[in-house]
């Protein structure tokens, strides 16, 4: 009967580890991507602006 009682308190807090674990994953795999992001930032940017301005001559040759 005692080790029921405590199989019964220690299965909620398996699952709460179980949801932890699985949240901090979640969050390392964003902030993770997040860096990764910030990394790419400039090179992103700068590709942006060279396909805006390129973009700016079409439009300026299409008139």
């Amino acid at each position: 009967m005692i080790e029921n009682f405590f199989e019964q308190i220690e299965e909620p807090l398996k699952v709460f580890e179980h949801k932890l674990k699985k949240d901090e994953k979640s969050l390392q795999d964003r902030l993770t991507n997040f860096e990764e992001n910030e990394a790419n930032k400039d090179e992103l940017t700068i590709s942006i602006h060279k396909k805006i301005k390129k973009l700016d001559a079409i439009s300026k040759g299409l008139r």
